[in-house]
């Protein structure tokens, strides 16, 4: 970019017609902040990204003015973005206090008569904004300006494999995996030798640190992560492909994953409790996994945290033991309480019963709704398969 463009309003404003020059322009702010030391201005792009005074890139967490604001302006420094949204708040909420009323050193929080606080942004310093050259693997497009904002990461395998970049140096590696579109490759600091003996606790070649100067060699092994970027609606999709292949295959190969913050959530929720023989009710809960859905079962309620399931529900003595002694899935995956340690139910029954599980395994809420139906009255048991 020409002389100091990436640093002021109309340079900023001028990258936005493209992703090559935006994407520019970011990588400029960057190397500048962190090669030449500059110390730069902070300005909020597109209602939504924080360029910061060092050069990384923000996105904003909670109050999104893009997404709230009609026509809220492309670029903005710091101090007119506050100003912008506080303004705007100030008409939606005419009884609003000021930021004077809370700065004030005899301030009482507890009196405030139910006056709405002043909307304060914050960013998580982390860039989402893809390459002008990604695309998306489910549907083959790249991204636009409008649309930069909607990326959906998933993280694949671990990769060890020949370095096909013979006599380029490490930091020119990086450079040319950061031209790829099938996504976003993240080469790591070391390499393995031919010829050199495998740890026998990973299998793997032992290990050499390098630095950015290296220059590979014939047969040198290098490590990398790579990342795949979907637009939201196409991760969606994806889900919904997965958990129909899995369904097909009644389960077999699927095991439960993290589901807090995952957008598809629903789809592998209902999968979940369908593989599960639970009945599918829509509870509009929001918890740390975003999930529209729970599971019920006569009296007993079924709702997805990150990893496993969480049951409230009474269960007799006999049938907690049951699951626990007579099989290995319930002595390791239907935890009594929660616990980590997957004690035996005897002592952590209260009045005869335990009244609440972690469930880690599909198989594992199988066995417990096989279980507890048959406790479950005649007229529920119907209504739960």
């Amino acid at each position: 970019m020409n002389n100091d463009s990436y640093n002021t309003y109309d340079g900023i404003k001028d990258s936005l017609f493209s992703m090559v020059k935006f994407n520019e322009m970011l990588d400029e702010r960057r190397r500048a902040g962190y090669e030449r030391k500059e110390h730069l201005n902070s300005f909020v792009v597109l209602g939504r990204f924080l360029l910061d005074s060092c050069g990384n890139v923000g996105y904003a967490t909670d109050f999104i003015a893009a997404e709230k604001i009609p026509d809220f302006p492309q670029v903005l420094s710091k101090d007119a973005f506050n100003r912008h949204i506080e303004l705007w708040q100030k008409k939606e909420q005419p009884n609003m206090l000021t930021r004077a009323e809370i700065d004030a050193p005899d301030f009482d929080y507890a009196a405030t008569d139910g006056r709405p606080f002043p909307i304060s942004v914050s960013f998580g310093m982390r860039n989402i904004i893809p390459r002008a050259n990604l695309r998306c693997p489910h549907c083959g497009k790249g991204w636009t300006v409008k649309t930069c904002h909607d990326i959906v990461g998933v993280k694949d395998k671990w990769h060890e494999e020949i370095c096909p970049y013979k006599g380029k140096t490490l930091t020119e590696v990086r450079k040319e995996l950061k031209k790829k579109s099938d996504g976003i490759y993240y080469v790591h600091n070391f390499i393995s030798k031919e010829g050199q003996k495998k740890n026998p606790e990973n299998g793997r070649l032992e290990t050499i640190d390098i630095q950015n100067d290296y220059v590979f060699e014939k047969n040198d092994t290098y490590h990398y992560e790579k990342h795949f970027k979907f637009h939201s609606k196409c991760y969606i999709a994806r889900a919904k492909k997965i958990c129909e292949i899995h369904r097909i295959n009644k389960g077999k190969d699927y095991l439960q994953g993290n589901l807090a913050g995952d957008i598809a959530c629903d789809e592998y929720v209902k999968l979940e409790l369908d593989l599960a023989g639970i009945d599918i009710v829509e509870d509009k809960k929001r918890g740390e996994v975003p999930t529209s859905f729970i599971g019920k079962l006569g009296d007993f309620e079924f709702s997805r945290a990150w990893y496993y399931w969480i049951v409230v529900g009474d269960v007799p003595l006999n049938l907690a033991k049951e699951m626990y002694y007579g099989s290995e899935e319930g002595k390791k995956s239907v935890r009594v309480s929660g616990h980590c340690g997957c004690p035996a139910p005897e002592g952590w029954a209260h009045n005869g019963v335990v009244n609440c599980y972690h469930i880690d395994t599909w198989r594992g809420l199988k066995l417990f709704a096989n279980t507890v139906r048959k406790i479950i009255p005649k007229n529920k048991r119907a209504l739960a398969g």
